[in-house]
């Protein structure tokens, strides 16, 4: 009986702290526990403050000398793990610097990414920079990442 007791309580403690937690993130009042309680339980509810309905990426595309744009796959140029990846490829510290300062920075990437595709040897005369975005899908992440369904803006275009 004590047992049962115990483990019922433990379990109305964390529901009342989770939703402390939950009413700290839509109003940042600290509501009757100690906030050490709340801020590891926000913690764990804060990444979907931002949560969107659509998915996107950042997609460059290398031009050929017969005009021809094909994909470049610069996963090689950041062996990075995949957040830390997301991060370089959005190039989320420049931000808060504005979009002028970012799109100087895609640019700035864009010229390293067509002078290593020389280097390789593909002879691209141009690399685009586009953001994509599309709708999320119960399929996955890239089921409707498709011509169809995207929307493109070109953020930059280097020679």
């Amino acid at each position: 009986m004590l047992r049962r007791f115990l483990t019922h309580g433990l379990i109305l403690g964390y529901l009342a702290i989770t939703a402390s937690a939950l009413l700290f993130t839509f109003t940042k009042v600290v509501f009757p526990f100690p906030s050490i309680f709340i801020r590891w339980s926000y913690g764990m509810i804060a990444p979907y403050q931002r949560d969107v309905p659509w998915n996107f990426d950042v997609s460059y595309e290398g031009q050929l000398p017969d005009g021809e744009w094909q994909p470049i796959n610069i996963h090689p140029y950041m062996p990075y793990q995949f957040a830390e990846q997301k991060v370089r490829e959005f190039l989320l510290p420049y931000l808060h610097q504005g979009e002028l300062t970012r799109r100087q920075k895609f640019t700035e990437l864009a010229l390293q990414i067509l002078d290593h595709e020389r280097a390789r040897g593909i002879p691209y005369t141009a690399v685009r920079v586009f953001y994509e975005q599309w709708d999320r899908s119960p399929g996955g992440h890239e089921f409707l990442h498709l011509p169809a369904f995207t929307h493109r803006a070109l953020l930059t275009q280097v020679q």
